[in-house]
This record gives C-alpha cells, sequence and structure tokens, in this order.
C-alpha cells in the first residue's frame, strides 16, 4: 500500500474512532453513555445488591427554548459535576455516572 493509501486508511479509521466516541461520550457532561457499563454492572450484580439513580430532565427542551442551548448544557454540566463531587461523599466511590441517550 502507498504511503497515500496508508494516509487515507488512516483518516478513515481516526474518523469513525472519533464517530464511535461522539456516539458514546458526552463532551458537555463528560460522562459516558450507560451502554459502556452493562457488563461492569452484570458482573457487579451477581455479588453485590446495587441501587440505581436516574436524574430526568423532562423540560430540558423548554429551557433550551426560552434560555438557548447553552444554558441547557450548562444545566446538564452541572449536574453531572455535582454528581461527580458527591462520589465518595455521599455516593460510593465506586459509584458509576452514565448518561442515557449521548
Amino acid at each position: 500500500m502507498s504511503d497515500d493509501g496508508w494516509s487515507q486508511e488512516t483518516e478513515r479509521l481516526r474518523a469513525g474512532l472519533l464517530r464511535l466516541r461522539g456516539a458514546l461520550h458526552d463532551r458537555i457532561t463528560g460522562l459516558f453513555s450507560y451502554h459502556l457499563h452493562i457488563d461492569q454492572l452484570n458482573s457487579l450484580a451477581d455479588d453485590h445488591r446495587l441501587g440505581l439513580v436516574a436524574i430526568e430532565f423532562p423540560s430540558l427542551t423548554g429551557i433550551e427554548a426560552a434560555y438557548g442551548w447553552e444554558m441547557s448544557d450548562r444545566l446538564l454540566a452541572d449536574a453531572a459535576a455535582l454528581l461527580g463531587g458527591l462520589r465518595g461523599q455521599g455516593l460510593p466511590e465506586s459509584t458509576l455516572l452514565a448518561l442515557d441517550g449521548v
């Protein structure tokens, strides 16, 4: 394969990796999709009792319409930071934080 062929293939693979990362990681909150944690959760469920906290923002679309996407992104980022700050204090250190619908 020529150098140009390797360069094109490298760029194609890089673009695919970036698309995958974008589908599994939310850059606003820094959280990963819960799909990445399924195997770990299944493993933990075999040996431990698990708890789940789900937080929905049903009015997020309304907030975005009224105040702009920057405000809705900030709300999500602040919520993620708040939960992350509770890890090891109000929440166990092993707490998995994830986002549905990244």
